[in-house]
């Protein structure tokens, strides 16, 4: 569902706007692990928790905030952040009472792709006619975003530490996204989007830097 939303909202919103909104789920995902795993918050965590909020505030009093579609396309990217906290929090809450890898992955991701099904079916405008070029370009996206995208992951992970791998994924995904989309579709970044960013940015890097281990509160 998370994801299904943050496709949504790229149909509502600029890119722009649509990653860095959907990259607060590293500090939502701390604040639910508190709720929810008894995993304690340090100062760091809610310094970022701040800086989130902040760069929430300067992207949604935007032009991409203002008006009702729009709105909503904002919504939308915030709450597919929050599916992705809603998973990590979950699978870590599932492993740690024992069930098995597949049973904490497999079967939560199945049913919430299931789920969306009849979302599609409903969907007046779904066409169940598929042209050539519409699964040469569907196949080039599932190839490249999921394929080459998880071997090249892992091939980096042989050579840097896997602590570092989240600080690079935030920096170059967003910045990746944008850039592809000023040189495909033509957007462009306003000044307070881009400030807005890179506050959600800074928040998830000091979140993955904290000095603190994470403790269970007693």
């Amino acid at each position: 569902i998370g994801m299904g939303l943050f496709i949504k909202a790229l149909t509502m919103i600029p890119v722009s706007s649509a990653v860095f909104l959907v990259r607060v789920y590293p500090v939502m995902t701390a604040v639910l692990a508190w709720v929810f795993l008894k995993e304690r918050m340090n100062s760091i965590a809610i310094v970022s928790l701040l800086m989130t909020m902040l760069g929430l505030y300067l992207i949604y009093g935007t032009d991409a905030g203002i008006g009702r579609i729009d709105a909503w396309g904002s919504i939308y990217a915030v709450v597919a952040g929050l599916g992705f906290s809603v998973l990590i929090v979950s699978m870590k809450y599932f492993e740690s009472r024992g069930k098995e890898f597949w049973d904490a992955v497999f079967w939560p991701l199945m049913m919430g792709g299931i789920m969306l099904i009849p979302v599609m079916i409903l969907n007046e405008n779904v066409s169940f006619v598929l042209k050539p070029d519409v699964l040469i370009y569907m196949s080039g996206i599932v190839v490249v975003s999921t394929f080459l995208a998880y071997i090249f992951y892992a091939k980096g992970l042989e050579s840097i530490d896997v602590n570092i791998s989240p600080v690079i994924e935030s920096l170059a995904e967003p910045v990746s996204a944008i850039f592809l989309a000023w040189l495909f579709v033509g957007e462009s970044v306003p000044q307070t989007i881009f400030v807005g960013g890179f506050l959600i940015l800074l928040s998830n890097i000091l979140l993955e830097f904290r000095q603190e281990p994470c403790k269970r509160i007693k």
